[in-house]
This record gives structure tokens, C-alpha cells and sequence, in this order.
């Protein structure tokens, strides 16, 4: 009887050690799991690695950014020192792991960015701003970190090519608008051209999305931008009436005798004759306190200034 007693207590703890052994490794392999996901979060995201860890811990980590931004700098750059280190021994051990950890939390990123673009503009562009300065400053400083960080980055990637090809075609557009502004004023429309077939097939009002519960159709950033562009351009070809733009006859005209570009009637004009927006008279300043010859009629008329203008 004391024999099995004893054979039944040493199961016992036997089945009670490796179950608590079990327990140790399951622990064990979630805090690994759970540092895995941390490390991810704030390798891959960069300055955006105040959120990994908990609403709790990203509190205390915005609270310190707003206290000492020099302390939170320093926290920072240790934690993303530590987590590319649990990084790299994963892409050793684990690549598929590592390459599937990485797209993910590049998603993950890019929704967050996109977020940050729609609710906060002035936010999104200052971190843009900065996040191309210290790209340019990587390039130039280190070409090798910057190409492995182009490598590690995709999306990133991707994005900095089309930035470099916008720029080399700005740069020849600006060449191109001193040397031949017709050509370049050609070119220019027929970019516009081809943005618009391009939209046209769009079947969403002003070939945007719908956004809202009531539908939002205000024209896309680029349409906007296109018809701003061609209402500059035939501003400065004569403008909305032949001749009065800055380039036109009559703006020249007026452009000589008042040393200054003329946009049309409305800003600055010679001598007024009564009609309605005629211009300012011949006076220096577009406030009417010093006109020059009046019209048919005074102030209202805009022919002469309020004060000096004669009746």
C-alpha cells in the first residue's frame, strides 16, 4: 500500500514538473511572439514607434516627446537599436517570418500615413518633409545604409523613384519654360490633355470618389490644379479679354508706363472714364488715396482716387 502511494506521488510530480515545463516554453514562446511584434513595429515604422506597446506606454512616450524631446529622442533610438538587433537574428533564423513581418507592418504604416493625410494635412506634410530631408541627408552621407534601407523598404522605395523622376522632369520643364516658352506651354497642355483622357473614364461625377454619406464630388487635386493652370496661362496669353493679360498688348502698354506687370483692367488702368472697375487712375497706390484723373465719375467708379481725383 505504501509502495503505490509512493509510485502514484512520484507520477504525480513527474506530470506536474513537465506540465509547468510546458507552461515555461508556451510563455516563453508568446513573450517571444510579443517582442517579435514590438521589434517590427518600431524598426519598420520609424518614428511612428511611439505606438507600439500599448495605448498605456504610447501615452507616456507622447507626454515625454512634449517634455523633453532630447530624452525621448534617446529612448527612442534605443528601442529601435534593440529591436533591429531581435530583427536581425529573426531574418538569420527565419526569413519567410522576417519578410512576412515586414510587409505587414509596411501596410500597416502606409494605412497610418494615409490616415494621418486625411485628418491632419499640415501634420502629414511637416512629416514628409522631414522624412525626405533625412533620406537626402542618408543618401549623401551614406550611400551604402541608404541603399540597405531602400532594400528593407519597398514601398519606400518605390515612392523615392517616382520623387526622383518628378524632379528631373520639373528641372527640365524650368529649363524648357526659359528657353522656349512655347514649347514649354505646349508641353504643358498636353500633360493636362492626357490627365483629363485618363479621368475621363471615370464614371463619378468629376472623376473622383464618392466620399460621404451624401456623396462628395468636388474635383480630384490634379483637375484643380490643371484648370488653375489653364486659366494662368491664358492670363498671361492675353488674358479672360484679348490683349489684357501681362503678355498682351495693353498690359504692355501699361506695363511700360507704370513700371509694373498689369493683370487686366481691374488692377491697375491709365485714366479712368467712369465705368465700373476701369482701373485705379494713375496713382501709386491701389487704396485710392492717390488717384490720378478722375472719369466721368468720382470714387464709386474707381476713376480717380476718393481723395485726389478731381470731380
Amino acid at each position: 500500500m505504501d509502495t503505490r502511494k509512493q509510485g502514484s506521488g512520484r507520477t504525480l510530480k513527474i506530470f506536474l514538473s513537465v506540465l509547468t515545463s510546458l507552461l515555461f516554453v508556451m510563455s516563453s514562446e508568446r513573450l517571444y511572439a510579443q517582442e517579435s511584434g514590438s521589434a517590427g513595429e518600431e524598426a519598420f515604422q520609424g518614428e511612428d514607434a511611439t505606438q507600439s506597446g500599448g495605448e498605456g506606454r504610447a501615452e507616456a512616450l507622447g507626454k515625454l516627446r512634449q517634455e523633453n524631446p532630447e530624452e525621448f529622442q534617446r529612448v527612442i533610438a534605443q528601442k529601435k537599436s534593440r529591436a533591429k538587433e531581435r530583427l536581425n537574428k529573426l531574418k538569420e533564423k527565419d526569413p519567410s517570418k522576417y519578410e512576412e513581418l515586414r510587409d505587414r507592418f509596411e501596410e500597416k504604416r502606409f494605412e497610418r500615413t494615409k490616415e494621418l493625410r486625411e485628418k491632419s494635412p499640415e501634420e502629414f506634410e511637416t512629416r514628409m518633409k522631414d522624412r525626405v530631408r533625412r533620406l537626402e541627408e542618408m543618401k549623401e552621407n551614406n550611400p551604402e545604409k541608404f541603399q540597405e534601407f531602400m532594400n528593407e523598404h519597398p514601398r519606400v522605395a518605390q515612392n523615392w523613384e517616382r520623387r526622383e523622376e518628378r524632379l528631373k522632369e520639373r528641372t527640365e520643364m524650368r529649363r524648357l519654360r526659359e528657353e522656349d516658352p512655347e514649347e514649354f506651354r505646349r508641353l504643358k497642355r498636353e500633360k493636362r490633355e492626357e490627365r483629363r483622357q485618363e479621368r475621363s473614364g471615370d464614371e463619378s461625377g468629376f472623376g473622383g470618389e464618392k466620399r460621404g454619406e451624401r456623396g462628395d464630388f468636388r474635383r480630384p487635386i490634379e483637375e484643380r490644379d490643371d484648370r488653375r493652370e489653364e486659366r494662368r496661362d491664358r492670363m498671361e496669353d492675353g488674358g479672360p479679354r484679348e490683349g489684357f493679360g501681362r503678355r498682351g498688348p495693353e498690359g504692355e502698354r501699361r506695363a511700360e508706363r507704370f513700371g509694373r506687370p498689369n493683370r487686366g483692367e481691374s488692377s491697375w488702368g491709365g485714366p479712368g472714364n467712369g465705368r465700373a472697375r476701369q482701373g485705379y487712375g494713375e496713382g501709386r497706390r491701389m487704396n485710392r488715396q492717390e488717384g490720378g484723373p478722375g472719369g466721368a465719375r468720382h470714387g464709386q467708379s474707381n476713376g480717380g482716387g476718393r481723395h485726389d481725383g478731381p470731380r
